[in-house]
């Protein structure tokens, strides 16, 4: 737009300046102002890269660092040994003994009523007196024999407390006559620590013609 304007004056002008010095006079003016043009697009470049220069970069966000919450494992919990697990015997002379927990009611806390095994005591019960069993009439004219097993309580004394039938063959048959000897028999009872014990002890009477 400025050129066009500037043709038109220089037009105007160039009739009283003569052709040469009026065409001069428009080449010079053209230079001028393309000039004056160009710098002005410098400075709006140079003014336009210095202000990207000044932006600063946007920092980005750390990350959130999510902190796993540590499982505690529970161990497994240990059941405490039971007394009343597999027993072992001794023998006693008419068959083998074994030793029967039947409750544990005050465990070790006082010995006068606790119901030990085997391999806890110190010292287990010594049969001292056994009357000679009486064989029953109906099963010695029949010729039968069998057995039968009890589980006999000794008490800290040696006396047989309680007696409890487990099994019989034939049943019926020598049940009385075995239970009725084993009330009369004595024992050292069982010890422990020093003092005595219950104890449960499991029995096998044969009745046998031979």
């Amino acid at each position: 737009m400025r050129d066009e304007k500037f043709k038109k004056l220089a037009f105007k002008y160039i009739p009283p300046l003569g052709g040469v010095v009026g065409i001069f006079v428009v080449m010079f003016g053209l230079i001028i102002m393309n000039g004056l043009e160009g710098h002005k697009q410098k400075k709006k470049d140079l003014h336009k890269t210095s202000f990207e220069l000044t932006q600063k970069p946007k920092k980005k966000p750390k990350p959130k660092v999510t902190q796993r919450k540590k499982i505690k494992k529970s161990k497994p919990k240990v059941a405490p040994p039971s007394l009343a697990g597999a027993l072992g015997g001794s023998s006693f002379g008419l068959g083998q003994f074994e030793f029967l927990a039947e409750g544990a009611d005050g465990l070790l806390g006082n010995n006068g009523d606790v119901i030990m095994t085997e391999d806890t005591v110190d010292e287990v019960p010594k049969a001292t007196y056994r009357p000679p069993l009486r064989y029953p009439d109906y099963a010695r004219d029949r010729g039968i024999g069998g057995e039968v097993i009890l589980n006999i309580l000794v008490d800290k004394t040696g006396a047989v407390e309680k007696i409890k039938l487990l099994a019989s063959n034939p049943s019926g048959v020598f049940d009385e006559v075995a239970m009725d000897s084993v009330r009369e028999w004595q024992f050292d009872p069982a010890r422990y620590k020093g003092g005595a014990v219950k104890v449960w002890v499991k029995q096998k009477i044969s009745f046998n013609l031979n």
